[in-house]
């Protein structure tokens, strides 16, 4: 007997029959639980991954969020682990970016302090004028305290 003769049972995939989720009030469903059950009663005999392509999601995330609406409306979805969960991927992708981030940096600390700085120089250069004017609107306005401080700096040389 080979494997064809096998029998390979019941289907495994859930059979739940999504067109009954219609008469329900949606209302607290968010927008994407919405449109993802929507979809899925409209096109009831699709699989998911189907209408994932059509809607332009992945095929996990379509499943996911149908089961979390399904969960919502059949009463059994539980905001506080949903949250303590949603709370626990952030903080561990935040920190998976921050040490790639780091890693990063380290590596290319000789090549970030270049890029600085020929940032800098091309953005003066680029907006020469523009310094110009202020450095000159800012000694005009400050004339009076940048003569103080010179007088102050050339008394102390004097003194050495």
């Amino acid at each position: 007997m080979g494997k064809a003769d096998n029998n390979p049972g019941p289907d495994k995939r859930s059979s739940t029959d999504y067109t009954k989720y219609g008469h329900y009030d949606l209302s607290i469903l968010m927008d994407s639980e919405k449109r993802v059950l929507l979809a899925k009663i409209q096109h009831p005999g699709a699989k998911n991954k189907e209408i994932a392509q059509r809607l332009e999601m992945g095929a996990g995330s379509f499943s996911v969020i149908l089961n979390r609406a399904k969960s919502k409306l059949d009463g059994t979805f539980d905001y506080d682990a949903h949250k303590k969960k949603r709370r626990t991927y952030i903080e561990n992708h935040f920190d998976k970016i921050r040490k790639r981030q780091k890693k990063y940096n380290e590596e290319h600390k000789e090549d970030i302090k270049k890029w600085k700085h020929d940032y800098a120089r091309e953005y003066y250069k680029n907006n020469k004028d523009k310094f110009k004017a202020y450095n000159h609107d800012y000694y005009e306005k400050n004339r009076e305290w940048i003569k103080e401080r010179q007088k102050e700096r050339d008394e102390k040389h004097k003194e050495k």
